[in-house]
């Protein structure tokens, strides 16, 4: 067996254990979906779940009594098989079996995780949430992480929009995040990642970070950066670094103060990022899409927002009731006339 074959069956037997723990402590509607996707994906996934089942079946047929007997009999046997000699299998066989039963819970115990969460914002940004390690997460408007931590790890899984870390060290259990195939890797530090359909980007306000990219799933992550305080790396969906960067400390995670900043910006970036804080539908006229606009604004103050950049360039904004939803009222950005 070669090593690419080994890690991937490595990878299937954590997948496999963590999933089978999971279904005894119940899934989530997501978590059942996602569960039912893994295990139909291929026959190499069904096997080694339905082996981690069969072996726990097998340990919990024993009473603890019957384990420690077992345990006993192991020893005195392999004391007795000097003399006896033909005994010595039944004495192996008995270790073996005892080193199964408790390798499983072990093995189940080490891949199990200790913690899983699932977060969703909406509009408002849900900040500072104390996690188990004495981390902290804040997750900006319209995001989702899920958040599973184990004996030697800890992991993010970021599905869409941004989050600020602020991950407390511990040299045992790495922080690991993963943005589609994009991975970021800490101790102890302090950064911002964003998730968008064509890109992750990171940006560290302290300590170090190691971003990496996941080629081959059978293969290692390869390193694309050591990030420090001040940089920021932006990585496309093909794993290709599109930039590295410094930014202003200052300026990373602003939306967590109610703070939202655009750098010459063009008002459809400006207002797809801005849309992600308020219930009204944009609409932006195409001549005018790829203006530009550089300013800081308050998130629970968008009419700022738009009189600024009607005030920079000659534009018509107004507002309307939505035939289709009335809850959600339409504001058109056009040229003027």
């Amino acid at each position: 067996m070669n090593g690419n074959c080994m890690i991937k069956n490595k990878r299937i037997d954590n997948e496999a254990s963590y999933w089978y723990s999971c279904n005894k402590d119940g899934l989530s509607l997501s978590q059942e979906k996602l569960f039912s996707t893994w295990i139909e994906e291929t026959i190499e996934h069904k096997k080694a779940y339905d082996t981690i089942g069969k072996i726990e079946d097998i340990c919990s047929s024993f009473d603890d009594e019957y384990l420690n007997n077992l345990e006993q009999e192991a020893l005195s046997t392999a004391k007795r098989s000097r003399i006896f000699g033909n005994l010595k299998y039944y004495a192996s066989a008995a270790v073996f079996i005892l080193a199964v039963c408790i390798g499983i819970f072990k093995v189940n115990e080490y891949y199990s995780p200790s913690y899983i969460n699932t977060l969703i914002s909406e509009t408002k940004p849900i900040k500072d949430l104390l996690l188990p390690d004495g981390s902290l997460l804040s997750l900006d408007a319209k995001s989702k992480i899920n958040i599973s931590f184990y004996v030697s790890e800890r992991r993010v899984e970021l599905l869409k929009g941004q989050v600020l870390f602020d991950i407390k060290r511990d040299e045992k259990r790495p922080f690991i995040i993963t943005s589609g195939s994009t991975q970021i890797q800490v101790l102890g530090t302090s950064f911002e990642v964003k998730k968008s359909a064509d890109f992750t980007r990171v940006r560290v306000s302290s300590g170090k970070v190691k971003v990496s990219y996941v080629y081959n799933e059978n293969k290692a992550p390869r390193i694309l950066s050591l990030l420090t305080k001040g940089d920021e790396i932006t990585v496309n969906s093909l794993g290709k670094v599109v930039l590295i960067s410094s930014v202003d400390v200052s300026n990373i995670a602003l939306w967590k103060d109610n703070k939202i900043f655009f750098d010459n910006t063009s008002i459809k970036d400006a207002v797809n990022e801005l849309s992600k804080y308020i219930t009204k539908k944009i609409e932006v006229d195409d001549k005018i899409a790829s203006l530009a606009i550089t300013g800081k604004f308050f998130l629970d103050k968008p009419n700022k927002f738009f009189e600024a950049i009607s005030s920079i360039h000659p534009l018509i904004i107004s507002e309307e009731k939505n035939i289709i939803s009335e809850e959600k009222n339409i504001i058109s950005i056009n040229k003027k006339k």
